[in-house]
């Protein structure tokens, strides 16, 4: 006589468990992303390889001083100074020494950033200093004779910004939900299949649907994931006052959330077919 009404009440608490799967998927990726500083450089150590990256760096680099040369030592000031700085800065990016600069420049901003997120204290300005390539180029010319010595006292800082302090106060309210999300969204999605499936009478069955659920609400994101990136890339660069490298970033970092979602699904597609089969095997007998 309830057997109808339980299997409806099972389903309504796997759906909530379906839709609630990607937003937990979403909030353990964003707290990891915000307070793991080895992860965070490692997912974009990378990037150091990426020509669109050096190119970005390079430019940076060779415009700051190629500006600190004209200002500072005017009488040096030239198209063959300029285009030695251009080709010393490309070969400093291109070179072995360029991946570990990114990297300890990339661990001091997320060390700002996770700061800035986690703590309710006022967050200074972060910036990616890229100052110590600007040395190493500086370093070079010096050894060339392109540049006197006293310019390696005189090299100026290179700094981008990677994030604003106003957009900061906002980025932290929003990551305290997304840190309790985290937190308690696991125990909740455990409870919600557990009790689907212990109040009804198909219990084989409601495993069997919340594995498809599961597969539904990972391919749901997947599809969010893909079709709102242009959408995320704005909101992030109005938060971080935009740079060029924020694009191959994001996407770097983007790449643990998409194999999150892969692993999830390979996970829930896993499940329906061993119920799937269990199911059919019972069935015969």
């Amino acid at each position: 006589m309830f057997s109808l009404p339980r299997r409806a009440f099972s389903l309504v608490l796997l759906l909530v468990a379906a839709l609630l799967l990607p937003v937990w998927l979403v909030s353990s990726w964003t707290t990891s992303l915000v307070t793991d500083t080895d992860a965070y450089v490692e997912a974009v150590a990378p990037l150091a390889d990426e020509p669109e990256v050096q190119d970005a760096v390079a430019s940076r680099v060779s415009g700051a001083l190629q500006q600190a040369i004209e200002d500072q030592l005017p009488v040096l000031s030239g198209s063959a100074v300029d285009k030695a700085v251009d080709r010393v800065t490309q070969s400093v990016v291109e070179s072995e020494d360029f991946p570990g600069l990114w990297s300890a420049a990339n661990r001091s901003v997320h060390a700002g950033l996770s700061e800035a997120i986690t703590d309710d204290v006022p967050p200074d300005v972060i910036t990616l200093d890229l100052t110590p390539v600007l040395d190493q180029v500086v370093a070079v010319l010096v050894r060339r004779d392109v540049l006197p010595r006293i310019a390696r006292n005189r090299a100026p800082e290179v700094e981008v910004e990677v994030a604003r302090p106003d957009r900061l106060d906002r980025v932290h309210d929003v990551y305290v939900v997304v840190e309790q999300m985290d937190r308690w969204l696991p125990w909740i999605l455990v409870a919600l299949v557990v009790a689907a499936v212990v109040i009804t009478t198909k219990r084989l069955r409601a495993l069997l649907v919340a594995g498809v659920l599961g597969l539904l609400g990972t391919g749901l994101l997947a599809i969010f994931l893909a079709s709102a990136r242009p959408t995320v890339l704005d909101a992030v660069n109005a938060a971080s006052g935009g740079s060029q490298f924020l694009e191959p970033t994001w996407d770097a970092l983007l790449d643990s959330l998409w194999r999150s979602t892969a692993i999830t699904a390979v996970i829930c597609l896993a499940a329906v077919l061993v119920l799937g089969l269990v199911s059919l095997v019972l069935r015969r007998r």
